[in-house]
């Protein structure tokens, strides 16, 4: 008895088709890639489109957590790209210093940060899961900021050279006195002049802090304000600066804080 092997039907048309299938996977997979892009060089390092989306889309989730009006999208993606190459030139910084933060004070700050909306860390990162965040890449950005913080009080620290009688001078002094028994929760708006603007740019300038000044007294939120138009490095938490002791405050800001009225 003689036995033929038969080849099935079609089986010369499978590995083509699979081979145009695996084709086209990889072309869609490329172009996928492809459509991420360069959008700052900062130094010898770049900012990528998808980490300026990301970014956003942070700002906008927290806005929405909050009940927090969105701003444009033009100003909002201004403000976080001018936040992001900030970022990035002070990571740069904390390179050089040799700056670094171990895992137990990234460890210690997500707990702070879980702590204040009464979670655990593994809550929080089930939260922030749910929500479709990448828990890896929050971690990340929390220990950058943790590096930036810490790179912003040495650069601080390194340029201060206060003596014993300028302390005690200050001390003494109604602003000093003042300093250790007040407190205040600051919120800033930042419009920028160039150090060296002529006087059309800072009539400009005036110009422009006295139309946010005439929105807010017309009620204005201060946060969504701030978000549009402040040139401020707290911009996008809708310049907030948190508790400030006068001392810490140019001399300006101090004197008129002296003369505002409290509000209940």
């Amino acid at each position: 008895m003689t036995i033929k092997c038969m080849r099935p039907f079609g089986a010369k048309l499978i590995k083509p088709a699979l081979a145009a299938i695996a084709l086209s996977a990889s072309v869609s997979a490329f172009a996928a890639t492809s459509l991420d892009r360069v959008i700052a060089i900062v130094n010898d390092d770049i900012i990528m489109q998808s980490e300026l989306e990301a970014r956003e889309n942070m700002i906008l989730r927290r806005l929405a957590r909050s009940n927090s009006a969105q701003p444009p999208a033009e100003a909002l993606r201004k403000q976080v790209l001018n936040r992001l190459i900030i970022d990035r030139v002070q990571m740069q910084l904390a390179d050089e210093r040799g700056i670094r933060v171990s895992d137990n004070e990234l460890n210690a700050a997500l707990n702070r940060i879980a702590g204040q909306s009464g979670l655990s860390l593994a809550q929080f990162r089930e939260t922030l899961i749910a929500e479709g965040q990448d828990y890896a890449k929050v971690r990340n950005q929390i220990r950058q900021e943790l590096l930036i913080n810490e790179t912003q009080r040495q650069l601080v620290n390194s340029r201060i050279n206060v003596s014993q009688q300028e302390i005690d001078n200050f001390l003494s002094s109604d602003q000093g006195k003042l300093a250790a028994s007040q407190s205040y929760n600051l919120s800033l708006i930042l419009v920028a002049v160039p150090p060296q603007a002529d006087a059309t740019t800072i009539q400009q300038a005036a110009e422009t802090a006295a139309e946010i000044s005439a929105e807010l007294q017309n009620g204005a939120d201060f946060a969504e304000l701030a978000l549009e138009r402040s040139a401020g490095n707290n911009a996008l938490k809708g310049g907030q600066l948190g508790w400030k002791k006068a001392a810490e405050l140019p001399p300006a800001f101090a004197q008129a804080l002296q003369s505002l009225e409290k509000v209940r």
